[in-house]
């Protein structure tokens, strides 16, 4: 094949790659668990077979069909970590079943890094495309059709669009119909994970744009002094009061934490002179809990957040019924003639959403339960301190019909801080104990002795037969051991050396890339965000796109 062919044929074949990265990546965004849940069962398989692995098939055969694979040092440490991850799901399969495979997600996921920094190509990105491309997020803007955990992501994306815009008049244009309908407020009411995340991104943002920015270095650190400043302050005074103490109040957050270790302990020591097992029994071991199904047919402004509500009421059902809440008012049928109806509700979509993603905290009373869901109560001020929930999303501020803040349970909040530090004590325990130099088999349902001691959690680990990390580094390591250490350890030090580059080149274009993947490192450590697919594909492909441009980035070239 000549030259021009062989240019030709890489050149469509990264289109259709970056193409369905980014159609795929888009799908994620804006209908989150439905969208990944899609599936084709096989019927020589006792396990779905999700969009994310169809997308990752397909990328995997574009990447081969192209020929870059090659046998040379950086491939064969690369080659070396997927032979041992497929090994591990495998013999995790035929021990543990299908859920090995979920396991195997979480270290096969990076393989878009290596998919995504093979498909770019600067040239594709063009003017028009860009405009294209903020068009979307716009227009995700306008309409809220978005999961708000990508705010930040979307917002860089569109302003980094924005900025390097080759026509200044359409630039400013671009950048001045961005920032008025950004939805500002979702940076401070989402949940503390996200808020945690937000602000550190702020804080390198700050520092970033001190290094970067061509001014004196006065000015530069008065610039990012007053911004630090600037940027606590409005979480400060814009946060919720209760979602800000359960971050930083640690010594209540001890206190309880001493207070519940203590029933953990009375409870073991009892159970243990009466001869009783530590776990309860699990009769089945579940993949995963699908989702109402998605509708492509009611894509409008109403009628997205009509499949939002209905897909929020569905799950608040099925976790009142599975504790045998009895519901005394019958919810209301979810049609086109009550849009209406959806529309004064459409700003507790979102926190109800994140509330009730898997609540495994909902069998704790702490005074008073729930009231029963309708559509008159979407929105409800707690009184007391409610029921303990997951953090995963976690329990925002609630909002009330007309949309006003009404805020965060604090001692639900306490709560599940304490849940998140039974399930990581109980993991290193576990690790200190059994010592485990490649991790734990993938499959082997990860069971916390603390929680079910205290009968949290009860609608996650008692449906499913196991209970969620809570935090991707920590479950890197248990599955993996040390390989999974190194591994994280090689992801970070890409990181650091893609942001001293854009630093070194003076690329705000290369600072705000390295924000995103840094917002979602830090939201990481609270939650499974680099296994779930919804969260995981899009963030290692962001992460194989910015590696692609800052290589490309040269001082001349990048913009201050």
């Amino acid at each position: 094949m000549s030259m021009d062919g062989l240019n030709k044929k890489h050149y469509f074949l990264d289109s259709l790659g970056l193409f369905l990265l980014g159609i795929f990546s888009l799908g994620y965004v804006i209908f989150d668990r439905p969208f990944a849940e899609w599936n084709v069962q096989l019927p020589f398989l006792d396990f779905p077979v999700f969009i994310g692995e169809i997308l990752f098939f397909l990328c995997l055969c574009i990447f081969l069909r192209k020929g870059e694979l090659q046998l040379n040092k950086k491939y064969f440490w690369i080659i070396g970590y997927f032979i041992f991850v497929m090994i591990k799901a495998l013999y995790g399969y035929l021990k543990f079943g299908p859920l090995a495979f979920r396991d195997a997600a979480l270290f096969y996921y990076p393989a878009f890094i290596i998919f995504a920094n093979s498909f770019y190509r600067r040239e594709f990105f063009s003017a028009k495309k860009n405009i294209l491309f903020w068009a979307v997020i716009t227009f995700l803007f306008t309409r809220q059709g978005f999961n708000e955990y990508w705010l930040f992501t979307c917002f860089a994306l569109a302003f980094i669009l924005s900025y390097t815009y080759p026509q200044k008049i359409l630039k400013y244009l671009l950048l001045a119909a961005l920032l008025p309908v950004t939805p500002y407020t979702l940076f401070f009411t989402t949940s503390r994970m996200m808020i945690v995340a937000n602000f550190l991104t702020g804080v390198y943002l700050a520092v970033g744009l001190y290094l970067v920015l061509k001014a004196r270095r006065r000015v530069k650190a008065a610039i990012a002094v007053l911004g630090i400043f600037f940027l606590g302050g409005v979480f400060l005074l814009c946060s919720d009061r209760n979602a800000l103490l359960g971050i930083v109040n640690g010594n209540k957050i001890f206190a309880m934490f001493k207070n519940y270790d203590s029933q953990i302990r009375e409870t073991r020591q009892k159970s243990v002179s009466e001869g009783k097992n530590e776990f309860n029994k699990i009769s089945r071991v579940r993949v995963y809990n699908p989702d109402p199904p998605l509708s492509f047919s009611r894509l409008g402004k109403d009628n997205l957040m009509d499949i939002k509500v209905a897909s929020v009421l569905d799950r608040k059902i099925e976790i009142q019924e599975s504790n045998n809440v009895r519901m005394d008012d019958p919810v209301p049928v979810l049609s086109i003639n009550r849009l209406e109806e959806v529309k004064s509700v459409s700003k507790a979509v979102s926190t109800l959403d994140q509330e009730i993603e898997t609540q495994e905290l909902s069998n704790v009373r702490i005074y008073n339960p729930d009231p029963p869901l309708n559509f008159k109560r979407l929105g409800w001020k707690e009184e007391g301190p409610a029921e303990g929930r997951e953090e995963g999303p976690e329990d925002t501020p609630g909002t009330g019909v007309k949309g006003e803040i009404v805020g965060r349970n604090l001692e639900g909040a306490y709560i599940n801080a304490i849940f998140r530090l039974f399930i990581w004590r109980d993991i290193l325990t576990e690790l200190i104990r059994e010592k485990p130099i490649l991790g734990f088999h993938f499959g082997k349902p990860l069971r916390s002795i603390s929680l079910e001691t205290l009968g949290w959690g009860e609608t996650e680990w008692g449906r499913d037969g196991w209970i969620a990390a809570h935090n991707s580094y920590l479950n890197i390591i248990y599955r993996a051991g040390v390989i999974g250490l190194f591994a994280l350890l090689a992801v970070f030090v890409i990181l650091f050396k893609m942001i001293r580059k854009s630093i070194r080149c003076r690329s705000l274009t290369g600072v705000l890339l390295c924000g995103i993947i840094i917002n979602w490192f830090a939201a990481a450590n609270f939650l499974l965000i680099l296994e779930l697919p919804y969260t995981a594909i899009p963030v290692w492909t962001l992460f194989g796109l910015t590696y692609a441009y800052v290589s490309t980035v040269r001082p001349s070239e990048a913009k201050p």
